[in-house]
């Protein structure tokens, strides 16, 4: 099984810049001339808006970008939940950075421990908190794994 999962949504336009970017500059227009009509509505185009990946027991990646639409993340979890059961791991085990500790709470996952890491960025060292978490799988969870409003997920 492809332990790679991605997240994609129908987008009319070109998702917005990354989070801190320079805003676009804005169209040119002419001060004379012929008037031009508007160009038409854009065709809907799938647009990647998050990412996770298990490796064996572990949460290794789950990203959801910040123009995601909402319950993105969640419904990335679930269907790593999903496929962990399905290969027989009983629980699933994760290591996220402190401000993914809410979100992973409510989704039932318990804080083990907390750690200071150390990571390189360009020009030096940041010094990160970090949560070890865990939660048990339930192989016949009652509630379903993808409601109809959340983002389609694909391998």
């Amino acid at each position: 099984m492809n332990p790679f999962l991605v997240a994609e949504t129908m987008v009319t336009a070109p998702l917005g810049p990354p989070v801190g970017a320079a805003p676009a500059p804005p169209p040119k227009t002419e001060a004379h001339g012929p008037q031009e009509t508007a160009p038409p509505d854009p065709a809907p185009v799938t647009s990647v808006v998050g990412f996770g990946a298990l490796r064996g027991d572990e949460v290794a990646y789950l990203y959801a970008a910040p123009q995601a639409p909402p319950g993105t993340g969640s419904a990335m979890l679930r269907e790593l939940e999903r496929r962990a059961v399905e290969q027989g791991w009983p629980e699933l085990r994760l290591t996220a950075s402190l401000n993914a500790l809410d979100f992973y709470k409510e989704h039932g996952y318990r804080e083990l421990r907390r750690d200071i890491r150390v990571m390189s960025v360009e020009g030096g060292f940041v010094r990160l908190v970090a949560i070890e978490a865990r939660k048990r799988l339930k192989p016949h969870d009652e509630r379903p794994f993808r409601t109809p409003d959340e983002p389609t997920l694909a391998e």
